[in-house]
This record gives C-alpha cells, structure tokens and sequence, in this order.
C-alpha cells in the first residue's frame, strides 16, 4: 500500500511541473502581415476662432476588427504658422474609437491647420495619420479641400468628394 502512495505522489508531482512549464511557455505570435488602420477626421472642415474642434481617430485591425487598447497615443495639432498648439492624449472611446478637443483661442490664427495622430499598440502595431482643417473669419466660406475648383457639398458645394 505504501509504495502505491509514494508512485501517486510521484504522478501528482510530475503533472504539476508539466502544467506549470506548459502555462509559462504560451506566446502570442502576431503575423507579419497584421498592421494597423486609422483613419482621423474632424468635426467640421473649416471653423472659426473661438470654435472647439473635436479629433476623431478611428482604428482598426487589418484584420477589420477596432484597436481596443493602445499603450501610447498622441494628437498634435499645428496652426497655419506650423506652430504647434496642442500636444495631448487621445481619449479611448471603445470600439477603435479615441478622440481630442482643443478650443481655438478668440485670435486664431486663420488658415490651414494640421492635425496629426500616433497611435502605438505594442508589438510593432503603430500607425500615424493626418488631417488638416480651415480657420476661417468669414465662417461662411465653403472650402475647396481637394483644390478641384468645386466648393465641398457639405456647406451647400457641389464637390461630392472633397
């Protein structure tokens, strides 16, 4: 009876070392093809001084499915003098959405603004997008983002694609 004991503890044991070793070898090996997909965009194409402009980033697997977590993101948003106004995290919305607002001071500088986004989700998963909006003091200009001479259909233009 006793040298069956001792041969079940000897099992019990050796189980217990394989478990163990077994658990601390799993890894997570992420293809080389995967990448990162993003998309930034904000409210409105052309503001006026005063106006708060929200940055939306949208971001997604290259598999399709949203970017839930990232270890570092960034928006750095430049006035029409390249002079930079804002440097701050993204906010994670969920679902591959993150987002940032900064108001435009009451003496805005008008012109082409610059919107840029780092997103880094570890494991060589980053990806880097911008965009650029108007500052306008005659907010009822309709801007021509594309330079195609068609003023964009979102503030009454005919430009479908601008």
């Amino acid at each position: 009876m006793k040298h069956t004991t001792n041969q079940s503890m000897i099992i019990f044991l050796v189980v217990t070392v394989v478990s163990v070793a077994a658990v601390g070898s799993i890894e997570a090996e992420i293809p080389d093809d995967f990448s990162m997909n993003l998309v930034v965009t904000t409210n409105a194409a052309v503001y006026s001084p005063g106006d708060t402009v929200l940055v939306e980033a949208f971001a997604v697997n290259s598999d399709g499915s949203p970017i839930t977590w990232v270890r570092r993101s960034v928006v750095t948003i430049s006035d029409a003098g390249d002079k930079r106004r804002l440097r701050a995290s993204l906010a994670n919305q969920g679902n591959g959405l993150f987002t940032a607002t900064y108001t435009l001071r009451a003496n805005a500088v008008t012109g082409t603004w610059t919107v840029k986004v780092r997103l880094d989700a570890g494991e060589g998963l980053r990806a880097t997008e911008i965009t650029t909006f108007e500052v306008s003091d005659d907010p009822g200009g309709c801007p021509d983002a594309d330079l195609d001479g068609y003023e964009d259909e979102a503030c009454g233009g005919t430009d479908c694609d601008d």
